[in-house]
């Protein structure tokens, strides 16, 4: 035996078909093909290689040509692409191939977010902006530069990186952050122009960003903020097509609380006074 493992079973019957030693799987969205990340050997010599299998008959159809640390595997919405994040960059894999582009760096950040828009791919290495043309198979890298370190003495104040925050769901749109903000970016069609910056979304002082996301398709951003003396996020929401606060950084006298999967925020006045909003539709329920 190993661990950590996953089971494999046929949905009709329940019955058990075969255990991988693995951390993690995805399958494709039409379900035909299943990816692991197989361990390979014991304790410090051991590795994990991508696997991807036929889901009737569990034969491998095609193995990642190089192995390393695995963090997460994802198919792209038309199951074509197989997408594998290693601890030090990501690897694209046209499933029907098997050819695969690799793009590693020791900049890497795991934590980067890295998302499939509709015909692209989009993540971080280091302090450029990637973008993977599904179609095409073509690749253009953009630099963002470097931002203010909060607080940093002058000789440190170039050395924050911007980080990607958020991608659309379409892909033509992404943000990203620094300690004093947040930046809305659109991505040209073809993906190789460089990308035109929309706005500047300064955040009030003190506060930090907790977390990015597009709401309403990529109509609105809602930004999750840390206030200086607080310990929980509270909510603002951002029109990114007029750029302007539909919901503004929250007062001193108003309580915020957002549930991320059901798109409501719900607002406290004061005085008793409470407000509804569905997040996704940036409108107050009446």
């Amino acid at each position: 035996g190993c661990a950590p493992t996953i089971d494999i079973f046929e949905a009709s019957s329940g019955v058990r078909l075969r255990q991988e030693c693995a951390f993690s799987w995805a399958f494709s969205p039409d379900g035909s093909r299943l990816a692991v990340d197989r361990l390979i050997g014991w304790g410090d010599g051991a590795i994990m290689k991508v696997v991807v299998l036929d889901t009737q008959t569990l034969e491998p159809l095609i193995e990642l040509p190089e192995p390393g640390n695995i963090g997460k595997l994802s198919f792209s919405p038309d199951g074509t692409t197989l997408l594998t994040r290693w601890s030090d960059g990501i690897s694209l894999t046209d499933v029907l191939s098997g050819k695969t582009e690799s793009f590693r760096s020791r900049e890497a950040d795991t934590s980067t977010e890295v998302a499939f828009g509709r015909g692209s791919v989009v993540w971080q290495l280091g302090n450029a902006i990637h973008v993977w043309n599904l179609a095409q198979r073509t690749h253009a890298e953009f630099s963002l530069g470097q931002c203010k370190l909060a607080g940093a003495e002058p000789a440190r104040a170039e050395r924050a990186t911007v980080k990607l925050a958020a991608v659309s769901s379409s892909g033509a749109r992404f943000a990203t952050s620094c300690n004093d903000g947040v930046t809305l970016w659109s991505l040209p069609a073809d993906g190789q122009a460089r990308p035109r910056r929309l706005s500047n979304i300064s955040l009030p002082k003190g506060s930090t960003l907790w977390s990015v996301r597009f709401v309403r398709g990529e109509r609105a951003l809602a930004i999750e903020l840390i206030g200086a003396n607080e310990s929980s996020s509270k909510p603002a929401l951002y029109d990114s097509e007029r750029h302007r606060w539909l919901l503004p950084p929250q007062p001193s006298d108003e309580s915020r609380r957002f549930d991320v999967d059901l798109g409501l925020l719900l607002l406290g006045k004061g005085r008793g006074a409470l407000e509804l909003w569905a997040v996704d539709e940036g409108a107050r329920f009446r």
